[in-house]
């Protein structure tokens, strides 16, 4: 989880470094712990981070059919419990990088859907996201369940499918954690109450939004701000959401220094700057959000 935050999210962002070859070359963090680089970039940096708050186009707006994220998204009966039972659909999160993004690859499509598909002059991405995901089931999958084999046949007692469960069950730990520490920053910064949602984009993600969803507006009232700096330290500066959408490609070590300034422009500028003093207090808020779906 510490490496997909606070490596490769830098990384990837072209954050890290100055030179663009060497943030690609450490934004492969993301494939060792399981993940697409390609898939994360098309998903994160594409689509997120340029449709911030579109339902069309926001790839984190779009949480049916297990939730429900905004008036615009279709409703069905178990979302009227979705407040008491997110934080462990966030536990399930890492089969998305390390399982669906794979399938996504092949696919060509984020999420499956043509709006979504990748651009044809990144195959040379896709094949090595294939290689690179391959390498960790090998790793993450493979290992275990041979180690629990050479576990069974050392012990004539020992059940191989009982072995080979213990084994996956630890791997199944491990994806859990990753999975739910990720999924449970992200969350809190776009799902709080207050959030504003716009409709806009196109099928060709050409946009046309309302007045007073600009690039400063739009981005600074679908993001909120968690706590200060030891935070920061621990989730790659996700808890400065606000300054990380307007400076994407900003170290994440420079938030809480620049967060006083962003904070006096949003204000002179009319736009919001939601900013929670405790990981309590938002929680509350999200809680609050999702119980009115």
């Amino acid at each position: 989880a510490l490496i997909g935050l606070n490596v490769q999210h830098d990384a990837n962002h072209g954050a890290m470094f100055k030179d663009g070859r060497k943030n690609a070359l450490w934004g492969l963090a993301q494939s060792w712990i399981g993940g697409s680089q390609l898939m994360w970039l098309q998903e994160h940096v594409v689509l997120h981070h340029m449709h911030t708050g579109d339902v069309e186009f926001d790839p984190d707006a779009q949480l049916a059919p297990v939730m429900r994220g905004h008036a615009g998204a279709p409703w069905l009966p178990w979302m009227r419990f979705q407040q008491f039972y997110f934080l462990l659909v966030e536990l399930g999160y890492g089969v998305i990088p390390m399982f669906m993004s794979f399938f996504e690859v092949l696919c060509w499509r984020h999420k499956f859907e043509r709006k979504f598909a990748l651009s044809r002059l990144a195959w040379r991405w896709g094949l090595q996201s294939v290689a690179l995901h391959l390498l960790f089931y090998a790793r993450m999958v493979a290992a275990p369940v041979a180690a629990g084999l050479r576990a069974a046949a050392a012990d004539p007692g020992a059940a191989a499918g009982a072995c080979v469960a213990a084994e996956l069950a630890k791997v199944a730990v491990t994806v859990g954690v990753a999975g739910g520490y990720l999924a449970f920053f992200f969350f809190l910064s776009h799902n709080f109450d207050g959030v504003h949602f716009v409709a806009g984009a196109g099928e060709s993600g050409d946009q046309r939004y309302p007045e007073r969803s600009g690039f400063l507006h739009q981005q600074a009232s679908s993001s909120s701000n968690v706590a200060g700096e030891k935070l920061c330290a621990l989730n790659g500066g996700l808890n400065y959401q606000i300054e990380h959408h307007l400076f994407p490609r900003v170290a994440h070590s420079h938030y809480p220094h620049i967060a006083p300034v962003v904070r006096a422009f949003c204000e002179r500028h009319g736009a919001p700057y939601v900013h929670f003093d405790s990981v309590g207090a938002n929680l509350a808020s999200v809680f609050a959000y999702l119980a009115k779906f």
